[in-house]
Parts: C-alpha cells; sequence; structure tokens
C-alpha cells in the first residue's frame, strides 16, 4: 500500500432498467513516490504486491462499556 491521492474519483451513469449507478475510476497520485517499501513501488518495478488485508468494525471500546451496563 502507499499514501496517495485519487482525482475524479466516481462517475455517475443511468441504468437502461432506471436506475443511478456509480463507476468507479479515477486516476491516482502517488504522494510518496520514492519510498521503496509500497505496493507501488513494487507494482512500477516489475514485481507482485501481496497485502493481506482485513476488515474489523466491531466497536471493541464500546463492547467494553456495555458489558459494565446493569442490566
Amino acid at each position: 500500500m502507499a499514501k496517495g491521492t485519487w482525482d475524479q474519483e466516481v462517475e455517475r451513469h443511468h441504468h437502461p432498467r432506471g436506475y443511478d449507478y456509480w463507476w468507479m475510476i479515477g486516476r491516482y497520485t502517488n504522494d510518496e513516490p520514492e519510498a521503496e517499501d509500497t505496493d507501488n513501488w513494487a507494482l512500477t518495478h516489475g514485481y507482485v504486491a501481496i497485502t493481506p488485508t482485513q476488515i474489523d468494525v466491531t466497536a471493541y471500546e464500546a463492547i467494553d462499556r456495555i458489558r459494565n451496563w446493569n442490566l
């Protein structure tokens, strides 16, 4: 992964079935082009970049507060 910004990130379209949808597009600007420890650097230099990720949206602080509720 690398720090960067996106320009013109989404584009609105109208589907033939009558609803609007958003198409993800854009232009990425690498904000740290000299960093050699990013996926962007690896890809631009002919390497494969593998970044394990996970999504955990659990509010652990809220769970701790709820445990203290006197129900």
